[in-house]
């Protein structure tokens, strides 16, 4: 006797149906017949990185720009090539944490962050072990520099691995239009001070609401 067994799966965050799955049960085998498919108008579902072009720097702690061109505007250059990573020439590295702060320039509905370590030719320096991600909680203004903890929202933390691959962050969305990356250790272990970062992108759609005009700020660097 045959049996037809139905089964559907939802995406585990916005509870929207993904797929439709019946299981046909023979003497012989199961056989399983797609249905149906549903994300997108039927497409798979597929993070969207957000377009680097409208995004600025607003704030960083630390960046070498005379030993070599490590400007933290090269972390979303689009170039994995390029790389920012913190001071490390003229007197002693300022040790972690490190922060980036992009201001992405709309508001959008962020679902994640990709961190590409810097090109592996150059060396293991700067990756970065454990660190935080946040969102600023109100885009209405810019956040505070000196860095204000209150203004912002944790999205994420956990340890990257030792290694050159691109990790990928994932987590419950949030609107905003900043995001801080803050590197709390090397991944190496071996206490080293420098933080680098090849390619950094954000996941994510642009929200409904109207974007913020930027201000007109410097950007700073450690504060200053």
């Amino acid at each position: 006797m045959n049996a037809l067994y139905n089964m559907q799966f939802a995406h585990p965050k916005q509870n929207q149906l993904l797929m439709h799955v019946r299981i046909a049960q023979t003497p012989l085998c199961f056989l399983v017949f797609m249905l149906s498919t549903f994300w997108g108008g039927g497409n798979a579902v597929a993070q969207t990185v957000i377009p680097q072009s409208g995004w600025s720097l607003h704030h960083v702690d630390s960046e070498e720009v005379v030993g070599e061109n490590g400007a933290a505007v090269n972390a979303f250059d689009g170039d994995g090539g390029t790389h920012w990573v913190t001071q490390w020439s003229g007197g002693p590295a300022p040790p972690y944490p490190h922060d980036l702060q992009i201001d992405l320039g709309a508001l959008y509905e962020i679902e994640g962050v990709r961190y590409l370590p810097r090109d592996p030719s150059g060396g293991a320096n700067g990756r970065i072990g454990q660190y935080e991600l946040y969102v600023a909680t109100d885009s209405a203004t810019p956040p505070t520099i000196p860095l204000v903890l209150g203004e912002w929202t944790l999205v994420a933390s956990n340890t990257f691995p030792n290694s050159a691959v691109e990790q990928e962050v994932l987590f419950s969305a949030a609107t905003s239009r900043y995001v801080w990356l803050r590197a709390l250790s090397e991944a190496q272990g071996t206490g080293n001070p420098w933080a680098a970062v090849g390619e950094f992108n954000v996941l994510g759609t642009l929200s409904s609401g109207l974007g913020i005009a930027p201000a007109i700020v410097a950007v700073t660097v450690g504060g200053q």
